[in-house]
């Protein structure tokens, strides 16, 4: 699990932990107001693949589309950024779709530099997904899945946690991190 460096109001969150990280709101989905803290003049809105230059115009852009309420009334998170290779890539999500512990369908996602998605069946060949309005991998062959980076043992791990949760259907989230999965 990401280590969490900070937990409460955006106006708190020290300057220690804005390098390296990722912020994200506590209350929200789908990436909205997530971004990558590269550095203090390196910020990247994980939605909208926008780099911003500083923190003050980071949070501009989140007035702008979560609402100036939200920015400072909610609660926001500053996790460990969890990279996939050496060459400090964030890793890509690898969502499970899971059905009384067994995988119905893996979505892969990538978050940077841009959006891309890519549906698998359980048996890692390509699938049909959902999100239509999301952009693709232009080439099946720069997934991780599709390279074979989504081992037997991950699936295992997946289906045996599936088989724990006590309800019909679960997404399952992991990051592909360099060193495996990250729940």
């Amino acid at each position: 699990v990401p280590q969490v460096k900070f937990a409460g109001l955006l106006a708190e969150v020290p300057e220690s932990v804005r390098t390296g990280t990722v912020l994200k709101p506590e209350q929200s989905s789908d990436s909205r107001g997530v971004f990558y803290l590269f550095g203090a003049d390196h910020i990247r809105s994980v939605q909208h693949a926008i780099s911003h230059p500083h923190w003050s115009a980071m949070v501009d852009a989140i007035e702008v589309e979560l609402g100036a309420g939200f920015v400072h009334d909610e609660r926001w998170q500053v996790q460990e950024l969890i990279y996939e290779d050496e060459d400090a890539t964030p890793a890509r999500d690898l969502k499970f779709y899971t059905f009384y512990g067994e995988i119905g369908l893996i979505l892969e996602a990538c978050r940077h530099d841009y959006r891309q998605y890519a549906y698998f069946n359980p048996d890692r060949t390509a699938a049909l997904g959902g999100r239509e309005h999301e952009p693709r991998f232009v080439d099946a062959s720069l997934t991780v899945t599709d390279r074979g980076g989504v081992p037997d043992s991950y699936l295992a791990e997946v289906q045996e946690l599936s088989r724990q949760i006590p309800v019909p259907f679960m997404r399952i989230d992991y990051l592909n991190g360099v060193d495996g999965l990250v729940f």
